[in-house]
């Protein structure tokens, strides 16, 4: 194959040269330069290239100009834009994208040394063009597989209208295979209470077609990761905002997103969901950058599969990359429909064709086509009430998803049940998050529809096992939060080892250590930061109430995108090993970490004294009297001197005896006093008198 010829257009010599300097040594490549606008004009009706890359401000024609020309001129060549990362530049680009451009790069700005510049110059300009050259697609195969219409309904008409600006299938897309779709079906009668959208090459335009055709009234949220820096999100957000009745607006850290609003995650920031009470609100956060993005596709579908029960919706559009195939997947397997661009209209066909590839799309549609689609899934279920139907009868049937809606004292069981086998208490208010986990934990049991469900478990304790695992909360990530773990480097660690040189034992225990990432955090920082303690025994315990997550901690073995959350790649390399897509624990750590199925509300037998307890946002699921209980137990359970961890809003209430709150940076933590425990007299339960705290506790 001859090289392909990509065009600098830009008036200043240095930056053409130094664009130049940054395409070289990749032999697919040919590059020609223009010195303005007009210049570039007559260069490509002379020579035709395959790509332009295109400075925007210019003398004669700047790059807008010449954007609007090669429109009237009718000439389809992909350009790319290379832009300042400024207010005006990102308003330009978005002008620039509207008139027909595919893309855009920043200019490198800050970076230090001029090599540095070209690496960061050579790693956004080469894999874009190598993308929308199609240097790195397979060979296509001889017949395209049809898109996928789920059977529980007829296909919908389908229009293939065009982009913004229309992109030929021979010059755009990477590939023309069309892989099958397979995930979980997405059905009109599905309860969908979230649309998540992600997208990055050819986003804006995509963007535009989508929102464009959302209907008013939509009845749900939607969050969308598109790849932008940060001074670039806002304004999409504002030009998108002109472009429905519908708000649109940049993300922001608590932002609720309410039905009918439309968020797009700000740049340098990752964007996630939560649910407080019946409110979906949004967080934000600089974590490490995931598949080299942040925002990340990733990071947002995974808080939707462990937050929405099923109850959402993924959109894969164009883009190039992988970003959105592990968050994808997680969100399948909670249950969650996810539909993907088609390649046809795709201006990279990378994303989508990666979920698709991954095994987890319901179905694969045209651009034009999305737009109606989610409409009709997030529409609510049409009434047909006879005429003066009672308004009981209203509202049962006019509540969402009624397979997985409890009545009232299905609820008052599951609480009961709940509160009996682990202690747990669900308020009135949060019944809207049992039965949005009951839906995929019923159907992972072989239940399609959970009274069903609720009905065996009363008489099967494997059933009400599986409920309690289901209900168990097992958000986590390594090193979260950390300035928890930098209190424990910095003053928490060194005491101890000051105390425990005679006998060079330390216990720490993780008392609600979920799928493992918390022990294993603890354990890298002492490897990390303590050496002199590889001589010293010590050991790490990790309890959780569900036996699943006690197993997955005892396995050590994490996915992709679990590592991408609070690792950084020389931690990650230091101390995991890849496994194909999976990576794995080394032995040494694993072997500093004891892990136990436990209940804390139960007997503690087997534990020893210890030098730190992390107890972080456990305590908030408990009512008074099993706080009171698990605190005195811990009195006994952490050595004087030694530190217990509770999460922000959690306190050592009435314990001010045996537990002094001091701070170490953003940190608060609480050092085990003296004991000063005794029996004050037996009864039919034991009231101990502890410092003034005169009560009765559990044994």
């Amino acid at each position: 194959m001859s090289p392909r010829t990509v065009l600098i257009v830009d008036d200043s010599v240095v930056m053409r040269r130094f664009v130049q300097e940054a395409l070289r040594g990749v032999p697919e490549l040919h590059v020609e330069t223009a010195a303005d606008g007009q210049l570039a004009l007559n260069h490509i009706a002379q020579s035709k290239p395959d790509a332009i890359v295109l400075d925007v401000e210019m003398p004669n024609v700047d790059g807008l100009g010449v954007l609007r020309e090669l429109k009237a001129r009718g000439i389809d060549v992909p350009v790319i834009m290379f832009s300042t990362l400024t207010e005006r530049g990102a308003q330009t680009t978005l002008d620039a994208l509207a008139l027909g451009a595919v893309d855009y790069v920043p200019k490198p700005t800050g970076t230090g040394s001029l090599q540095e510049s070209l690496k960061v110059a050579r790693g956004e300009l080469v894999p874009r063009l190598r993308a929308l050259l199609k240097l790195d697609a397979p060979a296509p195969t001889p017949a395209p597989v049809p898109p996928f219409v789920p059977s529980s309904r007829p296909a919908p008409r389908i229009t293939r209208a065009p982009l913004v600006r229309p992109a030929p299938a021979a010059a755009l897309r990477t590939s023309s295979r069309q892989p099958v779709a397979s995930g979980p079906r997405a059905t009109a009668n599905a309860h969908i209470d979230l649309i998540a959208v992600g997208v990055s090459t050819g986003g804006p335009q995509a963007l535009d077609v989508f929102v464009s055709g959302l209907p008013h009234d939509l009845a749900v949220p939607i969050v969308i990761v598109q790849h932008m820096p940060a001074q670039f999100t806002a304004a999409l957000a504002n030009r998108l905002n002109a472009k429905t009745p519908l708000r649109v607006a940049e993300a922001y850290e608590g932002a609720i997103a309410a039905p009918g609003t439309i968020w797009i995650a700000k740049g340098d920031f990752h964007t996630e969901i939560a649910r407080d009470g019946r409110d979906i609100v949004l967080r934000q956060h600089q974590g490490e950058r995931v598949n080299f993005c942040r925002p990340a596709v990733d990071v947002l579908f995974a808080s939707v599969a462990r937050h929405m029960g099923g109850q959402a919706l993924g959109l894969v559009l164009t883009g190039m990359g992988r970003d959105g195939t592990e968050g994808a997947i997680a969100m399948s397997k909670s249950g969650c429909p996810i539909i993907a661009q088609d390649a046809a209209t795709c201006v990279v066909y990378g994303m989508p064709r990666a979920v698709a590839e991954a095994g987890v799309v319901s179905e694969v549609l045209p651009l034009s086509a999305i737009a109606e689609r989610v409409s009709t899934l997030a529409a609510p279920p049409p009434l047909n009430l006879p005429d003066g139907a009672p308004h009981a009868m209203l509202r049962t049937i006019s509540s969402p998803s009624s397979r997985h809606s409890l009545t009232p004292p299905e609820f008052e069981y599951v609480r009961a049940l709940l509160y009996e086998r682990s202690a747990m208490v669900l308020e009135p208010h949060k019944q809207y998050l049992v039965e949005s986990r009951l839906g995929p934990i019923s159907q992972s049991q072989g239940f399609s529809d959970t009274h069903d469900f609720l009905a065996h478990m009363r008489s099967d304790s494997t059933l009400q096992d599986a409920f309690v695992e289901g209900m168990t909360i097992n958000e986590t990530s390594f090193f979260r939060d950390g300035h928890p773990f930098a209190a424990m480097q910095q003053r928490l660690i060194p005491e101890i080892i000051q105390r425990r040189q005679q006998s060079r034992q330390i216990n720490i225990w993780c008392a609600a250590c979920s799928s493992g990432q918390e022990p294993y955090s603890v354990a890298m920082l002492l490897r990390d930061h303590f050496s002199m303690l590889n001589n010293w025994n010590v050991s790490i315990y990790a309890t959780d109430l569900s036996k699943a997550m006690v197993a997955r901690t005892r396995e050590g073995v994490y996915s992709q995108i679990e590592v991408m959350r609070g690792l950084k790649p020389t931690v990650l390399d230091r101390h995991f090993e890849k496994q194909d897509t999976m990576w794995r624990v080394r032995p040494e750590l694993k072997r500093m970490v004891k892990s136990k199925q436990l209940n804390l509300t139960d007997e503690w037998p087997g534990l020893p004294e210890m030098d730190i307890v992390l107890l972080r946002n456990v305590l908030i699921y408990f009512d008074g009297g099993t706080k009171e209980q698990i605190l005195h137990r811990m009195t006994k359970h952490v050595r004087e001197g030694g530190f217990l961890m509770l999460g922000g809003s959690e306190t050592t209430f009435g314990m001010r005896g045996a537990f002094e709150r001091e701070t170490a940076g953003r940190t608060a933590f609480y050092v085990r006093k003296a004991q000063n425990l005794t029996p004050a007299h037996k009864g039919t339960g034991t009231r101990y008198a502890f410092m003034g705290y005169d009560r009765p506790l559990a044994a």
